[in-house]
């Protein structure tokens, strides 16, 4: 009988200290909302969206008009272009004239023209003529 009184004893006293750490968790919660509320800061209220896009606009970057591109580049207007056509190159239409994107000229100029040749550089031996055709005049 004084086993089963002592078991029940220690279970309440387990009980009692679980319920205690509990109340001690929910009490720091409540007491760290109450001390962090008043300094949370309140979001601003939204805008309304603006139905219409801003109207488009030129980016303001550095351009070149076509005479000064293909100054740059070193290559005829037909090029130049082709250049545009691909996509190469961006354009914009300023007025009358038509402005260059100096950023992609730059790139362009710097990447090898279309049409490169494939350079030999070294010789294989099994590709050396052995009987050369000789013709007799």
């Amino acid at each position: 009988m004084e086993d089963v009184v002592f078991f029940l004893g220690q279970l309440a006293g387990y009980v009692l200290i679980l319920f205690w750490c509990y109340s001690a968790v929910v009490t720091s919660k409540f007491i760290r909302q109450g001390i962090t509320s008043p300094f949370i800061a309140e979001h601003p209220p939204r805008k309304k969206e603006d139905p219409l896009p801003p109207p488009a606009t030129r980016p303001k970057k550095l351009t070149y008009t076509v005479a000064q591109g293909q100054e740059v580049l070193g290559v005829s207007l037909g090029i130049l272009k082709s250049y545009i056509a691909s996509g190469d190159i961006r354009t914009y239409k300023e007025g009358e004239e038509l402005l260059l994107d100096a950023e992609d000229v730059v790139t362009v100029s710097k990447k090898p023209p279309k049409r490169v040749f494939p350079v030999v550089d070294d010789f294989k031996e099994e590709h050396k003529i052995n009987n050369p055709v000789e013709f007799d005049d």
